[in-house]
């Protein structure tokens, strides 16, 4: 990967060659073509998108539903309502675990990934809380290594499986 390329892309640190920008947790800087998108969404579509019957928000519409498809083409969902946006990293968090919440069953265990914010964990002991599981704990270590349990006995644990789709990790 060219990072003086991938940087070219980011106006402010092509601006600012020497910027190492880290401060990700409240703003992140956006791709020249993220801005294009949205300066021109502003000018040709902005409306309400999934609610008017008008012209405009039909626009503002298939415009959502459009970055909806581009975003499951990118992570290879298998569908475009797999897709769903959110404002921000907790609030996204927030709908995984009350989703997870939902299915878990008194004895089981959630596996997280090792992370220095406190909001991951909050999230997920309440929906082990709502779902009487009665284990939660860092499942990986500060590299990414499996921690609390090895990598053929993920697939057994339900909260697990809805997070990796079943798939094993060393697959």
């Amino acid at each position: 990967m060219n990072t003086e390329q991938v940087r070219n892309d980011f106006p402010l640190l092509a601006a600012n060659p020497h910027l190492a920008y880290l401060d990700n947790g409240a703003t992140t800087q956006k791709p020249a073509a993220v801005i294009r998108a949205v300066e021109d969404f502003y000018k040709k579509a902005n409306a309400n998108p999934l609610r008017g019957l008008y012209d405009l928000s039909q626009e503002a519409t298939d415009r959502y539903e459009e970055a909806r498809e581009a975003v499951r083409g990118f992570i290879n969902a298998a569908a475009a309502k797999e897709i769903i946006f959110t404002r921000n990293a907790t609030e996204s968090l927030n709908l995984l675990a009350y989703s997870l919440g939902e299915d878990l069953r008194e004895g089981d265990e959630i596996a997280y990934p090792y992370c220095r914010e406190i909001t991951l964990e909050d999230v997920l002991r309440d929906a082990a809380a709502r779902g009487d599981a009665q284990k939660i704990g860092e499942a990986f270590d500060q590299i990414g290594r499996l921690a609390l349990i090895e990598p053929a006995e993920a697939g057994e644990y339900p909260a697990f499986n809805a997070w990796f789709g079943e798939k094993r990790l060393s697959d």
